[in-house]
């Protein structure tokens, strides 16, 4: 039948940076949603599912997902019916197939699983050479943006899911500096293939703002380590 269009006006509160509006659909399946203020416009998909099936999110990584499967799981199970499969392999990466590829390892999960939202943390232990290109120059970032392009599309299963990838905050070893920032233009450059569909996390801009490497911070009024012993996780 026709589309039909339903617009919302939301106020924000002196000082709020946030407001939540509730609107109802007649059916599951996927609904887009603009949002308009001032002279921007953001256009995301809500994908809406039947009340009879819970949603199925995996969680996939190396060690820096494993830290946060469990947590994942916590949190949204206070929320609703949602059952989180952890897919954490440690010490592998994009760049390093021979311990694990994840291309491959990506798409027969996809297919087995069918998750309809993927949260994927992987590329720390990257800065491996791809072909006859050493990280991290354009070369080497282009085939890895193509490699994580490839698991993205199949963690999106033809726009049936949605994917949330984190990028890496800055580490404290001066070494893996240029390997991190190298992985996450790539993956900048794989995700912009997939406008809507991908969506990225940027850990930095809250644990490393501008670059830098903090152990601690204040969250909350609260001042909290925030990095582990290693300067990586």
């Amino acid at each position: 039948g026709a589309k039909t269009r339903r617009c919302q006006t939301v106020t924000l509160k002196s000082g709020a940076i946030r407001a939540a509006a509730r609107f109802r659909v007649k059916r599951a399946g996927r609904h887009p949603v603009v949002v308009s203020f001032a002279a921007q416009k953001v256009s995301v998909t809500l994908k809406v599912l039947p009340r009879s099936r819970r949603l199925s999110v995996l969680a996939a990584g190396d060690s820096m997902m494993q830290i946060l499967d469990e947590d994942l799981r916590r949190r949204l199970a206070a929320r609703g019916p949602v059952h989180v499969t952890a897919d954490a392999h440690v010490s592998t990466g994009i760049s390093k197939p021979f311990m694990l590829d994840w291309v491959a390892h990506a798409k027969a999960t996809a297919a087995s699983l069918k998750p309809d939202v993927s949260v994927v943390f992987l590329g720390a232990n990257d800065g491996f050479g791809i072909g006859d290109a050493s990280c991290c120059g354009e070369v080497w970032q282009a085939r890895y943006a193509k490699r994580a392009g490839r698991m993205m599309r199949s963690y999106a299963r033809g726009g049936q899911g949605t994917v949330y990838w984190l990028l890496l905050p800055t580490p404290r070893r001066k070494a893996f500096v240029s390997i991190y920032a190298a992985v996450n233009r790539a993956l900048r450059q794989a995700a912009g293939r997939f406008p809507g569909v991908v969506q990225l996390v940027d850990l930095g801009k809250v644990f490393t703002p501008a670059g830098r490497y903090r152990q601690t911070m204040t969250w909350q009024g609260k001042h909290r380590t925030v990095r582990g012993p290693d300067g990586v996780h």
